[in-house]
């Protein structure tokens, strides 16, 4: 694609790129079509805005799901300062390329860094190459879904919800 990688909102006709994205950087934690409209195209919070797809070639090579309530949470209410980043994954062969930093920076309205709201996220991750050795603790791995990802620069790590 001339000029380099696109950031754009995600698009019905993503499904099928994204979901083979998310298989290829995040094989721990496979999600099928099923799984995927489920839990995240029906939730009454997802917003295709906030759903970005990182295209390369004519192809999604990463992608980044967050969320910001727009319906009440029980007793925490729409938590409106808040934003979360729920999984996000770059195709193995496109890391370390800057795609996932251009999702992560990404601005969009009401979301993130604009309208005051920060990013929330239970880091759990899986690596998926050996990292360096670190003196940091690292977070168990756990397939559930309940919160968000991060990737570290010493070992790849593919992070989805736990």
């Amino acid at each position: 694609m001339p000029g380099g990688p696109v950031v754009r909102p995600y698009r019905p006709e993503d499904e099928g790129e994204v979901l083979r994205v998310w298989n290829g950087a995040l094989a721990a934690d496979p999600i099928g079509a099923a799984l995927w409209r489920t839990k995240v195209l029906l939730d009454p919070n997802f917003d295709p805005a906030t759903c970005l797809v990182a295209e390369a070639d004519g192809a999604a090579r990463g992608f980044l799901l967050a969320l910001a309530r727009r319906v009440p949470y029980f007793n925490d209410g729409l938590d409106p300062e808040s934003a979360w980043i729920t999984a996000f994954g770059v195709e193995p062969g496109w890391q370390g390329r800057g795609l996932g930093a251009r999702c992560s920076t990404r601005r969009w309205p009401g979301c993130g860094r604009t309208g005051g709201r920060a990013w929330r996220s239970r880091p759990t991750c899986r690596t998926t190459s050996p990292p360096a050795p670190t003196s940091r603790p690292t977070a168990p791995a756990s397939p559930s879904w309940s919160g968000a990802a991060s990737a570290s620069s010493r070992g790849r790590s593919a992070c989805a919800p736990r």
